[in-house]
């Protein structure tokens, strides 16, 4: 009723249940709410459950403690002077469906760094992260032309972010040139922008898991999500009515 309260942090269990005939999951989403726009958690679509993540409580609640210090001063630098473990974040949800239930877990590294640079570059509006967020909610396999690596792609329906599934060994590579990285980035950033660059922007790597409470199966990969330099000449040649 008028005045009612939504308790958001229920959102993350409660509305998360499984939909028949499909492998997906219905939540009505933190960020999306104002839209009444429902997430679906689909598991062959790591996207979606990296949007999940992006867009719960628990995310929101994390990023404030990690982005203040013990004098209550928010932090606003994309670049740290180290990188470790506390920089990154592991989100754990539930789905109690008549099938077992079903745990994902979506595991954020570098997670202030990243945010700071998905806004940088996305947009720091309600509606500009909502964008975001519906754009990776929804990705389909692709398959690039060229390149040695044979991994696996996958591209988000609106063309808008790239996702590659990369192996351990390139993981622990970029984390540990991580700082070099958001340093580098931070240069190519406006206002001062002084070292234009064409480097494809990666705007966050994550570990996206889920198992099967009843069955006992489980999936781990590690995905990092680029930016689709072609996405503006596919929008021109594809215009979508808003």
């Amino acid at each position: 009723g008028k005045g009612a309260r939504l308790d958001l942090e229920s959102l993350d269990v409660a509305m998360l249940s499984p939909v028949v005939g499909r492998a997906c999951h219905v939540d009505v989403g933190v960020a999306a709410a104002g839209r009444g726009v429902p997430f679906a958690v689909y598991e062959d679509e790591p996207g979606s459950l990296i949007a999940f993540a992006l867009s719960s409580q628990q995310y929101a609640t994390a990023m404030r403690e990690k982005r203040t210090d013990a004098n209550g001063v928010v932090s606003g630098n994309m670049a740290g002077a180290q990188l470790d473990e506390e920089n990154n974040l592991k989100l754990a949800f539930e789905s109690r469906g008549l099938d077992g239930g079903v745990k994902f877990t979506c595991k954020m590294y570098c997670a202030r760094q990243f945010q700071d640079l998905r806004r940088a570059y996305c947009g720091d509006s309600a509606a500009e992260n909502e964008d975001m967020l519906l754009s990776l909610s929804r990705c389909r396999k692709w398959v690039p032309t060229g390149g040695k690596s044979h991994a696996a792609y996958m591209k988000t329906k609106d063309e808008r972010f790239v996702l590659k599934e990369i192996s351990v060994r390139e993981q622990k590579h970029f984390l540990s040139t991580a700082v070099e990285y958001f340093e580098f980035v931070k240069r190519t950033l406006p206002p001062d922008a002084s070292l234009p660059s064409c480097l494809v922007k990666i705007f966050g790597v994550y570990k996206v898991g889920w198992k099967h409470h009843k069955s006992g199966k489980s999936t781990s990969q590690v995905f990092i999500v680029m930016e689709n330099l072609l996405f503006t000449a596919h929008r021109l040649e594809h215009p979508v009515a808003r």
